[in-house]
């Protein structure tokens, strides 16, 4: 149960909040490289955090993150001229650079008028696949060192995909891994709901069959595991460790030598959050078996035929055909036949449960039993990590990039190690170099 006070905390992500001033102390990622490719081109309407903002690409290829509106008189800078270093907008000519100067203002007098105007937007720096942007006060910290970033694009299989409820609501699930082998689940137990094929272990099995895990968490200087517990065979546990990296990231186990998977819980904005969805191997591209399969629609990821036809508005290229209006086409007779929920893919199982508890659910009336202890540290690391950061001036965990490298793992772990012990020891994330699960 979460209080009203906490629950309104923990959601609430505009610039003058406890959580919004937390999450603009860590860098934002923006767009994927790709996503803004021409120079000179079309800038394009993001929202982050609560703020309308646009993204364009200058003429030397920087990148620029700006309000949406002029300051002069307020028009959408959607429209503006992208143009010789700069983007002018329509209406009288006011004209701004990369870094947010007013660089001319041709319908007023003077060579010094535009020098007069308050800078605006924030800093940006591209790396690896993704443009970045720091909205938070002072000094940014040192760029995300989280691995698949730094990756050649052929270990990277990368989609988004939008949620209509608010990031710590739809970042819950990735925490909760007794939902997998219900939600995820086929009626047919010997078939595997969730995976890429069987492993050796049976661990794929132990997941559909084993229902209820024991979980357990350890507070890290990045921020959270999450494991849970099943027996194996041979007196062995199965581990899955999920890593949560503050702020929004969540690194999902591999089995064997199956790809990485990361999502990232982008708050838009209250009640919106855009969710990057990733696949990565550290040591290998990706095959095109994987690629295809990732891309079918039963996974984390829409398949060809999943979305609705692209919008300019924040989040419009990424807008699914499944939704809360249409009860993201339930298949009844699928539900009592062949498939637990009667929803085609992962990711229309995940959205429509955490949509269907509304855009902001009231916790003040839920009930979190053994299985939600993953959920429960989450919501309070957070929102301590606000608080100190309000009231003492403390900087939250997360922030030191060397954190950041990190993966999640499964193991097998006998009855009388620590768990701890043997995923910190396999946890680390080396560029290059891959260490799968025993």
């Amino acid at each position: 149960m979460l209080s009203k006070e906490d629950n309104e905390t923990l959601t609430r992500i505009g610039p003058s909040t406890l959580m919004g001033s937390l999450l603009r102390h860590y860098w934002q990622p923006v767009l994927r490289s790709s996503e803004l490719a021409d120079r000179d081109g079309t800038p394009t309407r993001v929202r982050i955090l609560g703020e309308d903002l646009i993204a364009f690409r200058d003429t030397g290829g920087k990148v620029g993150l700006l309000p949406l509106h002029c300051p002069h008189r307020g028009a959408s800078l959607f429209f503006a001229r992208n143009e010789q270093h700069g983007l002018r907008c329509i209406y009288h000519g006011w004209k701004f650079d990369v870094s947010g100067n007013c660089v001319d203002m041709p319908n007023e007098p003077g060579e010094g008028s535009a020098r007069r105007v308050k800078k605006i937007g924030y800093p940006c720096r591209e790396f690896g696949t993704v443009i970045w942007a720091y909205m938070g006060p002072g000094q940014p910290p040192g760029p995300p060192e989280l691995e698949w970033v730094h990756l050649p694009e052929n270990h990277v299989f990368a989609t988004k995909r939008l949620h209509e409820c608010n990031w710590a609501q739809a970042l819950e699930g990735d925490l909760d891994s007794s939902h997998v082998g219900l939600l995820h689940s086929n009626l047919n137990k010997d078939v595997p709901s969730f995976s890429y094929g069987w492993r050796p272990d049976g661990s794929y099995n132990t997941i559909g069959h084993h229902r209820s895990p024991g979980v357990e968490t350890h507070e890290t200087d990045f921020g959270l595991w999450v494991a849970a517990r099943r027996p194996s065979r041979d007196g062995l546990f199965y581990w899955r460790a999920t890593a949560l990296i503050l702020p929004f990231y969540t690194i999902i186990p591999p089995s064997g030598d199956s790809p990485l998977h990361i999502n990232v819980w982008q708050p838009m904005d209250d009640e919106h959050t855009l969710v990057w969805s990733i696949e990565y191997h550290g040591g290998r591209p990706l095959t095109d078996d994987e690629r295809a399969r990732l891309g079918s629609g039963q996974y984390a990821h829409y398949g060809p035929d999943d979305a609705l036809p692209a919008t300019s508005e924040p989040g419009g290229r990424w807008r699914s055909k499944a939704n809360r209006s249409n009860d993201f086409l339930i298949d009844r007779e699928m539900q009592r036949t062949t498939n637990f929920s009667g929803l085609r893919g992962f990711w229309r199982q995940d959205r429509a449960v955490v949509e269907s508890m509304g855009p902001i659910a009231d916790r003040s009336n839920e009930h979190l039993g053994a299985s939600d202890l993953g959920i429960a540290r989450f919501r309070r690391a957070v929102l301590q990590a606000a608080r100190a950061l309000s009231n003492e001036g403390k900087l939250p965990p997360g922030l030191e990039p060397r954190t950041q490298r990190v993966r999640a793992v499964a193991a097998l772990v006998p009855e009388n190690e620590s768990w701890v012990d043997r995923i910190t020891a396999l946890s680390g994330a080396r560029q290059g170099e891959w260490v799968p699960a025993p």
